[in-house]
């Protein structure tokens, strides 16, 4: 597991630290109770501007095109995604101001990259974002399907978002 920052202030260097003190303790409690491992792991701590650039960089260089999606949400807490070798998981320091809060949104998206570790999930997350990216359209059912399927696994992300408050 790697963690780095990415055009993040040094009023920020906390977070890097915390994340990087909890984040095995993390990946332990999250892998043992959802009974599910994760692929290789990145974390990137970054701010407000950073996190929509990293993501979008690396779906782009993953799908191998130039082609940049807008993503609409007002600068999420967090992020996760596949990337070439594993999961990306992205944090927005600004977002999270206080420990209690980074370690909830290391959590949440913990879960994110377990559920994206399990069979099947990376093919269907890299289908998901041809649609997105607006190389291959899904049908109508299938979007359907993502969008039910996303609800889910937010669902699930929030409910175990308890793990938090066991980190030390």
């Amino acid at each position: 597991m790697d963690v780095v920052g990415y055009r993040l202030h040094r009023r920020h260097r906390g977070a890097i630290d915390r994340i990087e003190a909890v984040a095995d303790q993390a990946v332990q409690l999250v892998t043992r109770k959802m009974r599910e491992g994760i692929d290789p792991l990145r974390i990137v701590v970054t701010d407000s501007f950073g996190i929509d650039d990293h993501v979008l960089r690396n779906d782009a260089a993953l799908l191998g095109t130039s082609k940049r999606q807008r993503l609409t949400s007002k600068s999420p807490a967090g992020r996760t995604s596949i990337s070439e070798d594993g999961v990306l998981v992205v944090i927005n320091a600004e977002r999270c101001p206080a420990d209690e809060n980074l370690d909830v949104v290391l959590v949440h998206e913990l879960v994110h990259a377990a559920q994206l570790s399990r069979p099947g999930a990376r093919e269907e997350k890299l289908r998901h974002l041809r649609n997105n990216h607006g190389v291959e359209k899904l049908t109508r059912l299938e979007a359907w399907g993502a969008n039910w399927r996303i609800s889910a696994d937010e669902r699930e992300a929030g409910r175990l978002e308890y793990l938090a408050s066991k980190l030390r």
